[in-house]
């Protein structure tokens, strides 16, 4: 038995998938790309973050999967490094702290296609504003069936969990 595992580049993936999708008679898939970076580990465990993002866009382009994609990060770096760029990819801001909708958009310096806050974090007011801004809203990682029936009452454009068997249960429209 080989234990040897290894990271896939981003090509290969895109490469294997689209593969997987033209043998299996499938519809196109979206890709959620998250972008792991932070300051202390610039050009040490990543690359800078003009750098970082160039080497997505560039891959994403090369690949033309800018239709596909949605890319997302805590660091707001890399974000609005690939803002500047020349095609416009849809980005995505997480969240992790309470700093509220209002501050975090600020730090990041311009609307983002969807703001993506730990679940704990959303409520009524954060949806009414990303509504009113046309920002999606998809909190993470939703698992516990509780917590996705708490999200279902939201207005929400998605959700990310590792138990999407639990939220197609709990999500599923049920026709009368």
């Amino acid at each position: 038995m080989n234990s040897r595992a290894s990271k896939l580049a981003l090509k290969d993936v895109f490469r294997e998938t689209q593969k997987y999708i033209r043998k299996n008679n499938l519809k196109p898939v979206k890709y959620n790309i998250e972008i792991k970076s932070n300051a202390a580990g610039d050009n040490v465990f990543h690359p800078a973050p003009a750098v970082f993002a160039r080497m997505i866009y560039d891959e994403v382009l090369a690949n033309k999967m800018q239709k596909n994609v949605i890319i997302q990060s805590f660091d707001v770096r890399p974000l609005q490094e690939l803002r500047k760029l020349t095609i416009k990819l849809p980005l995505a801001l997480l969240v992790s702290n309470k700093d509220g909708i209002e501050k975090n958009l600020a730090s990041l310096g311009f609307q983002p296609d969807a703001y993506s806050p730990h679940f704990s974090l959303v409520d009524a007011a954060t949806v009414v504003y990303c509504r009113t801004r046309n920002i999606k809203i998809v909190p993470w990682t939703v698992n516990e069936i509780s917590d996705l029936e708490r999200m279902k009452k939201f207005d929400l454009n998605g959700i990310i969990t590792d138990y999407p068997d639990r939220a197609i249960k709990v999500f599923r429209k049920t026709n009368p």
